[in-house]
């Protein structure tokens, strides 16, 4: 189980507690490098690890850790919503992204 992520906020804080149903940080990349092999670049990759280890991330804070500017994370976010790997749930101040899995894929027709 993840452990609970800390967050300030300019007039409070929030504390995410995952119950251990959002993907695991050490399987999304083998999930994702086993749903579309060389179609995702190690940026991208590396935004969907930033994701799984919290989901309610900011591009912005994707941005800081990854090294790479906002306007680039949010191509790159474009491009994995695409490919049907991310999924924003919410609205963009309050929602968290949603790494799709191959079986949720499956279900719904978007992959073979």
């Amino acid at each position: 189980m993840a452990s609970p992520v800390f967050e300030d906020f300019k007039n409070g804080f929030r504390v995410t507690v995952f119950d251990g149903s959002v993907l695991n940080k050490d399987n999304v990349t083998e999930d994702v490098t086993n749903k579309v092999g060389d179609k995702i670049t190690e940026n991208q990759m590396q935004l969907l690890e930033c994701i799984a280890g919290n989901p309610f991330i900011s591009a912005q804070k994707i941005a800081e850790q990854i090294g790479i500017s906002s306007r680039k994370i949010e191509d790159n976010i474009k491009k994995l919503k695409r490919l049907g790997l991310l999924e924003r749930i919410g609205n963009p101040k309050s929602g968290y992204w949603k790494l799709i899995s191959k079986d949720e894929q499956l279900k719904d027709g978007s992959i073979n």
